[in-house]
């Protein structure tokens, strides 16, 4: 909602600024469920919502753009060895069994710590190496 999430400039640009601290853990759920798709929103219903027509104008028009470059390193021979530890979208099994215990609450957010330690100790040491590698050498896909 323009004001309260976001401001436009002059120009038509967007002033975002995400929130760097949560005092509700919870917070981060929906973002966990972004992967959970509703099969009863389509584009009539999402129109027919309050600033549902906004939103798919947005997303006819806008989204392209406001997209970022970013950088994915492909065809990690550590990913193949260590498929829990893929980065990819629904893919991610070691990152969706920590977020799925900590929406259930028998893992707490303040674990992350270990979570991370466990992505390391597992083999992401050897994925940041060769990723690490290929954004050296000039391989890794810039996507856009």
């Amino acid at each position: 909602m323009e004001g309260e999430f976001y401001t436009l400039n002059e120009d038509s640009s967007v002033n975002f600024e995400v929130p760097n601290y949560s005092p509700n853990p919870f917070d981060v759920i929906p973002q966990f469920l972004r992967r959970v798709k509703d099969a009863g929103i389509d584009r009539a219903t999402l129109g027919s919502m309050q600033g549902g027509p906004e939103a798919i104008e947005y997303y006819d028009t806008k989204a392209k753009d406001d997209i970022l470059s970013y950088i994915q390193p492909i065809n990690l021979q550590s990913i193949v060895n260590h498929p829990e530890l893929s980065v990819e979208e629904d893919k991610q099994e070691l990152f969706i069994n920590y977020a799925s215990k900590v929406m259930i609450g028998t893992e707490s957010l303040n674990d992350f710590d270990k979570f991370v330690q466990e992505w390391m100790d597992r083999g992401g040491t050897e994925v940041i190496a060769e990723a690490t590698e290929q954004y050296k050498n000039g391989t890794a896909k810039i996507r856009e």
